[in-house]
């Protein structure tokens, strides 16, 4: 949020999108009118290395994909679920909460089973 201020310039629109993490700034971003930028939106999302902040622009973006969504179903069904949802509408943000706790969970289970191989050599 303390990065709207600077939004001046369309590189730090670019830059307040791309960092996106919280609904609280989301929100400030939608009414700011921040997000009506279809291109700057779109670039935004490919810059994105947060799942969080491409859930949040997935649905302000038609026809885009989601970077983070792999070939796992459940990211694809995730992803398909956040193109037809209403930016900024309880569904929309259930979803980014979906994506938050499924990238979570992906984490913890990637660190338990890198500890896993580190204790069996």
């Amino acid at each position: 949020m303390r990065r709207l201020a600077q939004t001046h310039d369309e590189v730090g629109r670019l830059a307040v999108l791309a960092g996106l993490r919280s609904r609280r700034g989301f929100e400030r971003a939608l009414s700011t009118g921040l997000t009506a930028d279809a291109a700057l939106v779109r670039h935004a999302l490919l810059q994105a290395g947060c799942v969080m902040t491409q859930a949040f622009l997935l649905p302000l973006v038609p026809g885009a994909d989601m970077p983070s969504a792999g070939d796992e179903a459940t990211w694809r069904l995730l992803a398909e679920a956040l193109r037809q949802a209403v930016p900024g509408s309880a569904r929309h943000l259930a979803l980014v909460e979906a994506a938050r706790r499924l990238h979570k969970q992906a984490a913890m289970a990637a660190d338990r089973a890198d500890k896993e191989r580190r204790l069996s050599q």
